[in-house]
């Protein structure tokens, strides 16, 4: 006789201990909001995605200071985008220096979109002439 050993494992427990793992990295409320934005961003394969993290911030133990917060901020997440922010910081350290995720634009973006249409309405009456 054959047994499929994949039906007697407890995913539960498994979710538990990959939740725990992540809450004594991150600390009780950082490890909470990762898991809650990890579930709430993609719920059907959510014990993968704490593995993935897991994984990613065990390799990682010394994340910047403001790093995780900017994370936390953003709507969705995944244990791939984790690493794919993870990695682009590394690589260019002055990224978590500007506005935070769905900060709204500055007066000075503003201006700068403002000139930008001007020079567009400028030349389509240009066109029309």
């Amino acid at each position: 006789m054959i047994r499929n050993t994949d039906h007697y494992r407890d995913r539960a427990q498994q979710i538990r201990d990959h939740e725990a793992a992540l809450t004594a990295l991150l600390g009780a409320a950082d490890g909470t909001r990762l898991c809650a934005l990890l579930k709430a961003t993609a719920p059907k394969i959510y014990k993968d995605q704490l593995a993935g993290a897991r994984r990613i911030l065990r390799q990682h133990a010394n994340l910047p200071d403001g790093f995780l917060d900017r994370l936390l901020q953003r709507p969705r997440l995944t244990a791939t985008a984790l690493r794919d922010y993870l990695d682009a910081y590394l690589r260019s350290p002055q990224r978590l220096q500007g506005p935070p995720p769905g900060a709204l634009p500055t007066a000075a973006a503003n201006t700068a979109l403002r000139r930008y249409a001007d020079l567009t309405a400028q030349e389509l009456r240009h066109e029309r002439r």
